[in-house]
């Protein structure tokens, strides 16, 4: 095998890793959603109050994704009122439907992935940097 087939090869082999890895993240995330919805359905056929709901909900989901500030805000006519939340200082206990990023998601009725919200032009910060 001359020089130039092993860094063909090599290129390959080291593509193909990054494939692997990029599915694995995939299939843990999936995973992990799958295993929040488990939960949630379970959570849902046993429990009736609300407030209880939104705190396991929350917590759970901050847990699952491992991720440091989540909250859950209900639709009281054009004004979101948070529930309950994890993680903030400081946080919006109202928000119009008009502004952030949740408010685009409650106007537009669909979800919204924003994998980094300070580049959102919707983005209103609960915390101050």
């Amino acid at each position: 095998m001359d020089q130039a087939q092993y860094q063909r090869l090599l290129n390959a082999l080291r593509a193909s890793e990054q494939r692997y890895k990029a599915l694995q993240t995939e299939f843990e995330h999936l995973e992990r959603r799958s295993n929040f919805i488990s939960q949630i359905r379970a959570l849902l056929s046993r429990e009736t109050h609300l407030p209880v709901i939104y705190k396991v909900a929350v917590e759970s989901l901050a847990q699952t994704f491992k991720d440091d500030l989540v909250s859950i805000y209900t639709l009281n006519s054009t004004i979101l009122k948070l529930q309950y939340h994890v993680g903030y200082d400081v946080i919006h206990q109202e928000l119009p439907v008009e502004k952030g990023i949740i408010g685009r998601v409650v106007r537009s009725a669909s979800p919204a992935f924003v994998p980094n919200v300070a580049d959102d032009p919707d983005f209103m910060p609960a915390m101050p940097d």
